[in-house]
C-alpha cells in the first residue's frame, strides 16, 4: 500500500493535468444530451516490468478519486475510465496500441513508459489531436518533435549525463571508462550524451560497445571490459538489462564500479539483480 500511495501523489498531478485537457476537449467537442459522459484515458506501458504496474495501480486510484468528485460539465456528470494496454516495451506494439486508443476515442494518453515506444506512438497521437504525457521517457527528441499536446515529465538524457560525467571524472576520478548500451533508442541516446560530456571533461573512454536488447549474455563485452582494466562501466539500458549486467559483472568477477540509469534506484532492481553485486551507483 505504501508504494501505491507514494506513486499516487505523482499520478494525481499527472492525471489532474491530463483531466484538464480531457475536460477542455470534451467541452469543445462533445454533443449535447445525456446525463453522463464517459471520458476515456489511455495508459500504455510494459506490464512485464514491476514499476509500470505500480504506476498503473496509482493511475487507477487517481481515476477513482476523480470520479468521487462528481465533476460536471454542461450539466452532465463526467465518468472517467482508464484504458490500460501493454506495449511490451516494443515500438511496433506501441504504434498498434496508439491506433487502438485513437479508434477507442480516448481523450488523452499517459504513456508510453520508455523512449522508444514514446517516440513511436507520438506522431499518431499528435495527428489525432490527443494529449500525450510520458512520466518516465527521457529523450530530448520527445519535446523537440514540436507536438503541442506531447508533454515530458522527466528531465532529458543530457541533464543526467552531465551530472554522471561530472561525478565520474571529478569525484570518482575514474581513469578508464567503458560505455555500454543495449541498442535501444534510450540506450544509444544516453551513451552518446555520456561521450559528449566526458569528452568536454577530458575523461578517458577506453571502450564504447553495444549489446543486444534481446539477450542477457554480456560475456564477450564484459571480458573485454576486464581485459582493458576499465575502472568504471556506464551502462545505458532498461531496468531488466541493468540487473542482468550487474549479475554478469559479479559472475565474471569484473573489477570496477557500475553506474546505471535512475530506474535502478528501486526495490524491483534489487529483486532482479540479487545480492553480492559489484559496487553500483545510479543517477
Amino acid at each position: 500500500m505504501k508504494k501505491i500511495s507514494c506513486l499516487s501523489r505523482s499520478f494525481i498531478f499527472v492525471l489532474s493535468f491530463t483531466l484538464l485537457f480531457s475536460l477542455c476537449r470534451f467541452a469543445l467537442a462533445s454533443p449535447a444530451g445525456g446525463d453522463t459522459q464517459t471520458v476515456l484515458i489511455g495508459y500504455a506501458a510494459p506490464f512485464k516490468w514491476l514499476l509500470p504496474m505500480h504506476a498503473l495501480q496509482a493511475a487507477q486510484q487517481a481515476v477513482s478519486d476523480a470520479n468521487m468528485k462528481n465533476i460536471r460539465v454542461g450539466g452532465r456528470k463526467l465518468e472517467f475510465r482508464l484504458l490500460p494496454k501493454d506495449d511490451d516495451a516494443d515500438p511496433r506494439v506501441a504504434q498498434f496500441i496508439a491506433k487502438s486508443f485513437v479508434d477507442a476515442g480516448v481523450s488523452a494518453v499517459i504513456g508510453h513508459w520508455n523512449t522508444d515506444t514514446t517516440l513511436a506512438a507520438a506522431p499518431m497521437y499528435a495527428a489525432a489531436g490527443l494529449v500525450q504525457i510520458t512520466t518516465s521517457a527521457t529523450a530530448r527528441q520527445i519535446p523537440q518533435q514540436g507536438y503541442p499536446g506531447c508533454f515530458q515529465m522527466m528531465g532529458s538524457d543530457g541533464a543526467s549525463a552531465t551530472a554522471a560525467a561530472d561525478y565520474a571524472v571529478k569525484i570518482m576520478q575514474a581513469k578508464r571508462i567503458a560505455l555500454i548500451d543495449d541498442r535501444t533508442q534510450f540506450g544509444k541516446n544516453l551513451t552518446q550524451e555520456y561521450r559528449e560530456k566526458l569528452q568536454l571533461l577530458h575523461g578517458n573512454v577506453v571502450l564504447v560497445e553495444s549489446v543486444s536488447s534481446k539477450t542477457s549474455d554480456f560475456n564477450a563485452t564484459l571480458k573485454r571490459v576486464r581485459d582493458i582494466r576499465a575502472d568504471l562501466v556506464l551502462f545505458s539500458g532498461s531496468l531488466q538489462h541493468s540487473g542482468d549486467m550487474a549479475r554478469a559483472m559479479q559472475r565474471l568477477q569484473v573489477p570496477g564500479k557500475l553506474l546505471l540509469p535512475g530506474g535502478a534506484t528501486s526495490k524491483p532492481f534489487m529483486d532482479l539483480a540479487g545480492s553480492n553485486l559489484p559496487p553500483i551507483l545510479t543517477i
